[in-house]
């Protein structure tokens, strides 16, 4: 992880640590048991510094241009982050909204990306139609739509975890007793409220403020690495036990009906005040740029794709827990069950995926190679026997 070079997530892994380490502590402390604390913590520090010392000189070279950039001290009187670090305003940009959170169970809750692809026959398509724009036009303006009214400037798309995996999050929270689900639990709940940055101000000015080389950092959402972690760790290490049998059926079948109770009946939820414009009032940030009836048109989509994802994650919740009580009656076999989750979680995944990295993302390598024929300059280049320096091109 430390070899990929991506400070901000190794510092995120860091803080997965910390949280675990403190609820270990906590119990060590009420046990009066510090042996396997020690010991464990011993060999995590061993390889931490090893992970470190094996890749220094990508740290170090990091650590010494890190002064010469917008993380660094800054000369001007008119910067109050004499310190180092980012500007806060620059750092908390993209900041997740607090209802923007309801993207981990409901992927398009908020529209998903700010260029999103729509259907000729969505409402934006019909109404260009009736403007008289040409069908090429209208085509090319459809794979660009402005859906996303979210917190952020701009998105790619949101942060989905899954509509099943938040499922079995919520009915591992109730089954499981080992103390590693609070470890679980508090490390998510700080992943969101590190990604709410500017939206919990409080909260994340004390980190950005306090916590070593946290100002280092930006896309505050990003914390939510975290949680793309903790919930399918849980949601599998649940799998895993009923699988193995470690519940009574009775047991699990009545709390199963709580979770799928507590996870379908929030996306229902969702969709009721999605069509009753409560809660959500799907008006983005840049929309008054847009021509009135072009962006109630895109209005209009936007709380359809809010329904449509929410009865969608509501279908496979109940899939997955029907398929589990099926299990626990012993109507579908071990293999069955196993397989058959796999299915949903793939159905679930996969294609919300292919939203936003399709067929259209890639070339073919023949195309590709073309990017790079030489020219006949590069052939005159490429003939002079010195190769220590490079060519400008001022042509």
């Amino acid at each position: 992880e430390v070899y990929a070079n991506h400070l901000q997530i190794t510092y995120y892994l860091f803080l997965l640590l910390l949280v675990y380490a403190v609820v270990e502590l906590i119990y060590a402390i009420r046990e009066r048991n510090f042996k396997n604390l020690l010991i464990t913590g011993g060999i995590a520090v061993v390889c931490g510094i090893f992970s470190v010392v094996s890749n220094i000189s990508l740290l170090w070279s990091t650590y010494d241009y890190v002064p010469s950039t917008i993380r660094g001290p800054s000369e001007l009187s008119s910067n109050k982050q004499s310190t180092g670090g980012l500007d806060k305003d620059y750092a908390m940009q993209w900041s997740y909204g607090k209802m923007e959170t309801l993207t981990l169970l409901i992927p398009d809750v908020y529209g998903g990306a700010s260029g999103e692809k729509l259907a000729e026959n969505s409402n934006l398509g019909k109404k260009l139609k009736e403007f008289g724009a040409p069908g090429e036009q209208v085509r090319s303006y459809l794979q660009n739509a402005p859906m996303y009214w979210g917190d952020v400037p701009f998105t790619s798309g949101p942060v989905y975890v899954g509509a099943i995996v938040c499922f079995l999050f919520i009915f591992g929270m109730i089954i499981i007793r080992e103390r590693w689900k609070w470890w679980l639990l508090a490390a998510s709940i700080l992943a969101v409220f590190l990604a709410w940055g500017r939206n919990f101000e409080w909260f994340n000015d004390f980190f950005f403020y306090h916590f070593p080389g946290y100002n280092k950092f930006r896309v505050v959402e990003m914390a939510l690495s975290i949680v793309q972690f903790t919930f399918p760790f849980m949601g599998f290490m649940l799998l895993s036990k009923i699988v193995r049998g470690e519940f009574e059926a009775d047991y699990l079948i009545s709390k199963l009906k709580v979770s799928a109770l507590i996870a379908a009946g929030l996306c229902l939820l969702v969709a009721l005040a999605g069509t009753l414009s409560v809660f959500f009032d799907f008006k983005g940030a840049n929309d008054g740029r847009i021509q009135k009836e072009i962006i109630d048109a895109v209005m209009a989509d936007r709380k359809s794709l809010l329904q449509t994802d929410s009865m969608r994650s509501l279908l496979f919740i109940l899939l997955s827990a029907g398929l589990i009580w099926a299990f626990l009656k012993e109507k579908v076999s071990r293999n069955i069950f196993i397989g058959g989750i796999a299915v949903l979680v793939f159905l679930d995944l996969f294609p919300v995926g292919k939203r936003y990295l399709d067929d259209s993302d890639f070339i073919s390598k023949n195309q590709y190679s073309q990017y790079f024929e030489p020219t006949q300059i590069d052939e005159l280049i490429l003939k002079d026997p010195s190769k220590d320096y490079r060519v400008f091109n001022y042509a």
